[in-house]
């Protein structure tokens, strides 16, 4: 909860109720997942659980109008598979500690990011999209 917490402060999200667990689906919330989101404008945190144990998987949040750059701490979710921050107002550049992450889908499509894809990422071997 401590990364999300971090995320949270770098994107400037103050959609996240960190009173919920965000793995608890069967919560009145759903976990944190927005079911009234339209097409284009989700947001979402999605966790794999295996016994009980579970871990973020997946963040998406889609023209949310996120401002800040690109946040180094999703690193700290070793889990973490996908990263979808389309359509905001971030800047930056990609953080080479993505490179440690079993990403295999990342889209900052239609944000304001400069500068090269760090070597990093190219250690990436489940990586199919960027």
């Amino acid at each position: 909860m401590d990364v999300l917490r971090a995320v949270a402060k770098v994107l400037q999200l103050n959609m996240w109720n960190f009173s919920v667990d965000p793995c608890d689906v069967t919560s009145t919330v759903g976990g944190w997942r927005n079911p009234n989101a339209g097409k284009g404008f989700e947001d979402a945190v999605t966790c794999n659980c295996f016994s009980s144990v579970c871990h973020v998987t997946s963040i998406v949040l889609k023209t949310q109008n996120l401002q800040g750059s690109l946040p180094r701490e999703f690193a700290g979710l070793p889990f973490l598979e996908e990263i979808n921050l389309s359509r905001n107002y971030l800047n930056g550049s990609i953080p080479p500690e993505w490179g440690a992450l079993p990403l295999v889908n990342v889209s900052v499509l239609g944000n304001r990011i400069s500068g090269p894809i760090p070597k990093e990422i190219g250690n990436i071997t489940t990586l199919n999209s960027l």
